[in-house]
């Protein structure tokens, strides 16, 4: 499930993930979500799931200049795989394990115990795109041994994150998607990239003009369908600088602000009797009449139906006046 059908950002010629990857585990079914990243890179996330024992030896890869993360949701014994030609036994992976596997060299493995798992594809690219932001050595690899799952509290709840984005009926939000891998990435360079790295330089400032101009860009889109790195260019800030402030200066991430303003918005379209509550989400941009809500009730602490009758209960005079 793609995010958007804008040809720019069509994935690279990549098996690894969607469709192309289920087909080349030989698995029917692989959900995923993908997004532009850092016009350097491409973030995808997969879901594979198998229910049986003895799925038996994967097909490897086709090489290329990016990283797996897997996260399992699913507690598996040790198995075996073979790494750059080389035969290793992985470690056991427990429930919300994640392991990091480079796509440079060939990597299969042979899954004996049934298996549910998050596969997020992250480029070379992006990673180094982070690390030039934080004023960082490019990292040239992750260290962890292919085949080491590893408990990172972080990493699980970035990937659990996403599968009700990957198992929505409908396009979601980039902003969202993309919010969430840029956390990945950046987690990813801080805890595992090899080169050694600078301090990074104190977050620029926001001013109000550019403040308001963030703004306007997230109001003209409230569908979400802009990503960090837009809003962070029309103010003339890196990405990572332009969360910094723009969440120091709101009290609220990007996301966060924009999720207000839908909600803002839907209630002065909740004044129109004419508008259904369906025609209503979709002006403000919520993937559907579920998802908004679900948001205007953690919002206003009521349904958005029952926050509309409300507000148009009849006058009813006292008992004791003459109208």
């Amino acid at each position: 499930m793609s995010t958007s059908d804008d040809p720019e950002i069509l994935a690279p010629d990549t098996s690894a993930y969607g469709e192309p990857l289920g087909e080349h585990l030989g698995i029917e079914s692989a959900p995923s979500v993908r997004v532009r990243l850092l016009n350097k890179g491409f973030f995808a996330a997969t879901r594979v799931s198998f229910p049986a024992a003895n799925f038996g030896l994967t097909k490897p890869l086709p090489a290329e200049d990016a990283f797996i993360v897997s996260l399992q949701f699913r507690e598996t014994r040790p198995s075996e795989l073979w790494f750059a030609g080389r035969r290793l036994r992985s470690t056991p992976a427990g429930a919300r394990s994640m392991a990091i596997f480079d796509l440079n060299a060939e990597t299969s493995v042979d899954i004996r115990d049934p298996f549910d798992t998050l596969l997020m594809y992250v480029p070379r690219s992006a990673l180094v795109a982070v690390s030039e932001e934080l004023g960082s050595f490019s990292p040239v690899d992750l260290a962890l041994s292919p085949g080491c799952a590893v408990q990172d509290p972080v990493v699980a709840h970035l990937g659990a994150s996403l599968l009700p984005l990957i198992e929505a009926p409908c396009p979601v939000s980039d902003l969202l998607v993309d919010h969430v891998a840029a956390g990945l990435c950046l987690h990813l360079v801080q805890n595992y990239g090899t080169r050694r790295r600078t301090s990074p330089s104190a977050p620029t400032q926001i001013t109000n003009v550019q403040l308001q101009r963030a703004k306007e860009l997230l109001r003209a889109h409230l569908d979400g369908r802009i990503l960090l790195e837009e809003l962070a260019r029309e103010c003339g800030l890196s990405r990572a600088h332009f969360s910094r402030v723009f969440k120091q200066s709101t009290g609220q991430t990007p996301h966060g602000w924009l999720t207000q303003q839908r909600v803002a918005a839907s209630r002065d379209l909740l004044a129109n009797a004419s508008l259904s509550l369906a025609d209503v989400a979709r002006r403000c941009g919520f993937a559907n009449q579920s998802h908004f809500t679900r948001v205007f009730a953690k919002s206003e602490g009521v349904a958005p139906g029952a926050w509309r009758r409300s507000r148009r209960m009849p006058y009813r005079s006292s008992p004791s006046s003459p109208w």
